[in-house]
């Protein structure tokens, strides 16, 4: 199926959960903020799973001086 992740358009498997494309995308669960259409998704990235045309944004925070 069909999504965007940071903007650009991707196929991944139907009924991904988030949890597995954050893994495929090989980032780190601290500091990440995942959007999902417009909505913070906090934890439990296991239970959400994906849907055609979903837009996702990933953004990993990064800290130093």
């Amino acid at each position: 199926m069909k999504v965007t992740v940071n903007g650009v358009a991707c196929e991944v498997q139907d009924n991904l959960a988030l949890q597995d494309l954050i893994g495929m995308r090989k980032l780190k669960a601290e500091n990440l903020i995942v959007d999902v259409n417009g909505e913070i998704v906090k934890g439990d990235w296991e239970k959400v799973h994906l849907n055609p045309d979903d837009s996702i944004e990933l953004v990993q925070m990064v800290f130093g001086g």
